[in-house]
């Protein structure tokens, strides 16, 4: 009797802390099973666009993917190596592709600008200049045209692979590039209907089908265009200046007058002092050419014999200037003119006297006299007569 009571007093106290604690605890909340994350390429993240609709062709739309995304942008294998995915190659198909560099720097041509004005600012080679930018001889420009002037951005216009057409570079010949393609001279030569002695330009573009016949513009034209003018291959550049400066003055009347001294061959140039006088500043990395003081009215000489490319004042610091080419590989430039008496295009004899002497845009009457090869800036002292 007394083991009876003893176990129910015992099975009592059990059942009042049971109750005690069950009061106390707090219920304990049913765990959830999370499924694992999905991974999503960097490219869909980043645009941040997403589709309520699942679609492969939809940004934002999560699929999960069978290998792990590394922190370095690859795959992460099954042996633990990273695989770095391919990048994409567009098909060209049967046309040349455009070189595109975000760091180009580039010109928008104004009235009066010609292509070898342009390169001359920049101090690029205007062959260069012209096939990088897809311009054939005779450099025809137009106001407002973009000029590219970086040199390592090429702007090709796309061009069919079947066309049998061939664009100069620098050491080709018409013998060179008839051989190259399986041509001969003559073949050539009818084909593009060149002149003798058959000398080709930097960008120059050929036809290499004989069937058909082109005709070749000149290497050396007669004309040189301007921008802005209405007749591009004959305005004179003092007819169409921007409106907030005044022509460069011009006189085409004046007879022309040759004036002897002694000469220098240099590089294949015969050159001669273009005016007299005292250097009052040498060349150096801050003066790209000499500085020759003198009086107001003075002849201006070529300093070699060349054809005409610019002249006009739409250079800025320059004044009335000009400037001639020199078998095509060096230009001499002649600033701050009081007048100015030959137009582009024109052939001149080493000697002429192609300006007067002033101090437009200057601060005294003086020549400031440049050479420049291949659009490099070179001491003219270098190719003058000691």
């Amino acid at each position: 009797m007394k083991n009876n009571k003893l176990t129910l007093f015992l099975l009592s106290a059990v059942l009042a802390t049971a109750c005690t604690n069950h009061q106390s605890k707090p219920k304990k909340i049913a765990e959830v099973e999370y499924a694992q994350p999905v991974h999503v390429s960097s490219n869909v993240k980043s645009q941040r666009v997403y589709s309520s609709t699942p679609s492969t062709n939809q940004a934002g739309v999560v699929r999960p993917y069978s290998e792990v995304v590394s922190s370095s942008g690859g795959n992460v294998n099954s042996s633990g190596n990273v695989k770095q995915a391919k990048p994409y190659i567009p098909d060209a198909g049967s046309y040349n592709t455009r070189t595109v560099n975000l760091n180009d720097e580039t010109y928008q041509v104004k009235p009066g600008d010609t292509l070898y004005s342009i390169a001359f600012r920049y101090g690029k080679d205007y062959r260069e200049l012209a096939q990088k930018n897809n311009i054939d001889v005779p450099y025809n420009i137009s106001v407002g045209q973009i000029i590219h002037l970086n040199s390592k951005t090429t702007t090709v216009t796309p061009v069919a692979n079947n066309q049998k057409i061939y664009i100069v570079k620098n050491g080709d010949t018409a013998v060179s590039v008839a051989k190259k393609h399986g041509l001969t001279l003559s073949q050539l030569v009818k084909a593009n209907q060149l002149k003798k002695p058959y000398s080709l330009e930097v960008g120059q573009k050929l036809n290499l089908d004989t069937s058909k016949s082109i005709a070749s513009a000149q290497t050396n034209p007669k004309l040189v265009p301007v921008a802005g003018s209405e007749d591009k291959t004959s305005t004179s550049v003092a007819q169409v200046q921007s409106e907030n400066k005044a022509p460069a003055a011009i006189n085409e009347s004046a007879p022309v007058r040759i004036v002897s001294g002694k000469t220098a061959s240099v590089s294949g140039v015969s050159w001669m002092w273009p005016a007299k006088g005292t250097v009052i500043r040498n060349f150096s990395s801050s003066n790209k050419g000499i500085d020759i003081a003198g009086s107001r009215g003075q002849n201006i000489n070529a300093a070699a014999a060349g054809q005409v490319v610019y002249s006009g004042n739409a250079l800025r610091g320059y004044g009335n200037l000009v400037i001639i080419n020199h078998n095509n590989e060096f230009l001499s430039a002649y600033a701050h003119n009081d007048m100015l008496l030959v137009k582009e295009g024109q052939n001149v004899k080493r000697g002429q006297v192609i300006a007067k002497m002033g101090s437009t845009d200057a601060s005294r009457v003086m020549l400031h006299f440049e050479i420049r090869y291949k659009g490099n800036s070179v001491n003219p002292r270098n190719y003058l007569p000691k």
